[in-house]
C-alpha cells in the first residue's frame, strides 16, 4: 500500500516540476523535494492528506522546515556521536 501512495506522490512531484517549467522564477528543488519528503511521511505514517508539494509555503512544511533547522547544532551532534558525555 505504501508503494502506490510513494508513487502518487512522486507523480505529483512531477507534475509541480513540469507546471514550474515555463515559469520566469526558477524552482528551488531543495524545498520541494522536502514536501515530497513530508507529503509521503504524512500520508504513509500518520494517514494524513497534506498538500505541501502543491503550496510550499503551507505551515506544515514551513513548521518543519524551521524545527529542522534550529534541530541541528553541535551539542546535538556530539550527544549522538558520544551518547555517554550527556
Amino acid at each position: 500500500m505504501m508503494a502506490g501512495i510513494m508513487n502518487q506522490k512522486v507523480d505529483t512531484f512531477l507534475q509541480v516540476v513540469e507546471n514550474n517549467k515555463d515559469a520566469d522564477e526558477p524552482l528551488e528543488y531543495y524545498t520541494t523535494y522536502q514536501a515530497l519528503t513530508l507529503d509521503v511521511i504524512c500520508e504513509c505514517a500518520l494517514a494524513i492528506k497534506s498538500k505541501c508539494q502543491q503550496d510550499q509555503k503551507d505551515p506544515l512544511l514551513t513548521a518543519v522546515r524551521n524545527f529542522l533547522v534550529n534541530a541541528i547544532n553541535p551539542f546535538i551532534v556530539l550527544a549522538l556521536y558520544f551518547p555517554f558525555v550527556g
